[in-house]
């Protein structure tokens, strides 16, 4: 299995080159000369990761009627060292599993239905209204005249927020409830020091 790493396009670095202006500024008036683009140095930072083996390919992506010519000279390869963001692994591990886990269309629905259950049993009717207000316009008015999915993008916004309502009182009742069994624990370590 082949991973693209990077990418880069000959035809920028041939436009950056021409259009990039190199040395000291010369005075009003003076011309600078010319510059030769037959030869371009074309630089493709990656982060290889565990892979070993690099594979280098060409390709105009189909563009242009003629043939297209590409002479390379050389390629060489420099280590850097090894990847930042390194000590982030963990984090970015555990974020990933909550991503996998939480965000998934199945899991997504009960957390939609449950914020705005949520919103019903606090009686915040205002909250409900201006959460449920667009997407029953799209489900009901708009859906009806046009059937494209960039006419329904706007009720995902509105479903994250009623998500989001779920998850900010679920971490609330936890903050609430770790609260309670820290301060049981003292309130036991302080009985126990005076019997």
């Amino acid at each position: 299995m082949r991973i693209a790493l990077a990418s880069a396009s000959i035809a920028e670095a041939l436009f950056a080159a021409a259009n990039t202006k190199v040395g000291p500024r010369k005075p009003d008036g003076v011309v600078p000369p010319t510059v030769e683009l037959s030869e371009v140095q074309v630089q493709i930072p990656f982060a290889s990761g565990s892979r070993t083996a690099v594979l280098i390919a060409f390709s105009n992506n189909g563009q242009g009627a003629g043939n297209s010519n590409v002479s390379v000279r050389g390629a060489q390869l420099l280590t850097l060292g090894p990847t930042g963001g390194q000590i982030a692994r963990f984090p970015r591990f555990v974020i990933h599993f909550l991503q996998k886990a939480l965000f998934t269309t199945s899991h997504m629905l009960i957390l939609i239905v449950a914020g705005l259950a949520l919103c019903v049993l606090a009686k915040n009717w205002r909250t409900l209204a201006l959460i449920s207000a667009v997407p029953l316009y799209y489900l009901v008015a708009q859906s009806l005249l046009h059937t494209e999915y960039r006419y329904v993008l706007g009720i995902h916004y509105f479903a994250f927020i009623a998500a989001a309502i779920t998850l900010s009182c679920a971490f609330s009742c936890s903050k609430e409830l770790a609260k309670g069994v820290v301060l049981r624990q003292g309130h036991r370590a302080r009985q126990r020091a005076e019997a």
